[in-house]
């Protein structure tokens, strides 16, 4: 299915084990013990509509922008096969960094759930929004970034900007690219989110933009430098 608008909205992260929401307007919010992840989610601040006919300038080179991303698999007309993929992206902290929060913008044509070093962040299956999700107390120096993703038809593609922050007030900025894991073993469903999970032997990422167009690919201009 062809992304045609998008419209930036506060995400909200359902924590299983809660019966309401985690409230948008909280920065931290603890649900676990000591030393577990813990998060809250909230939009950060870009109150833009996300239009793929709209004349606009982009500023950001094309090697900061994030790709469109599947399997290499696709229909007779070209498009990406139905179906499930499992996406893994594991992040290791530069030599002397320690990692501290992390905030991820990303959207998926059509479903998809988010898991970050196991722990379930969020689902959504509106392919028309960008949500961005806060995440607290990550490891110190290796962090998991898992994916479960559904295409039902047409399009298909994961799209994602990851940044992570340093203990000294800096940062790394990871996007999807052809370096990201994606698998279709429907055997995955249950273990594709697992550190200790190997991944070795997964294919990687095909780049699937022409898909979609520039212009949706461009409006993450605006996530950027956030």
């Amino acid at each position: 299915m062809r992304l045609s608008l998008l419209f930036m909205t506060i995400a909200l992260s359902v924590v299983p084990s809660l019966s309401s929401p985690i409230e948008a307007s909280t920065n931290v919010e603890a649900l676990g013990n000591a030393g577990e992840l813990t998060y809250s989610s909230e939009l950060f601040a870009r109150d833009r509509p996300y239009d793929d006919g709209a004349d606009k300038t982009c500023n950001v080179p094309a090697s900061k922008l994030p790709l469109w991303i599947w399997t290499a698999d696709t229909d007779a007309k070209g498009n990406q096969n139905v179906g499930w993929r499992y996406f893994r992206r594991t992040i290791t902290s530069r030599p002397g960094k320690v990692a501290k929060w992390a905030r991820i913008s990303i959207t998926l044509d059509n479903i998809y759930t988010l898991v970050v070093n196991g722990k379930t962040i969020a689902t959504d299956q509106s392919f028309r929004n960008i949500e961005s999700y806060y995440i607290p107390n990550l490891h110190p120096t290796t962090n998991l970034f898992a994916v479960r993703g559904y295409n039902n038809g047409g399009p298909g593609g994961l799209i994602a900007k990851i940044d992570i922050f340093y203990a000294d007030n800096t940062r790394d900025v990871i996007r999807t690219d052809t370096t990201w894991k994606v698998c279709a073993d429907r055997q995955l469903d249950k273990t594709y989110f697992q550190q200790t999970l190997d991944d070795s032997k997964w294919e990687f990422a095909t780049d699937v933009t022409r898909n979609f167009g520039t212009k949706i690919t461009e409006n993450f201009q605006y996530l950027i430098n956030a």
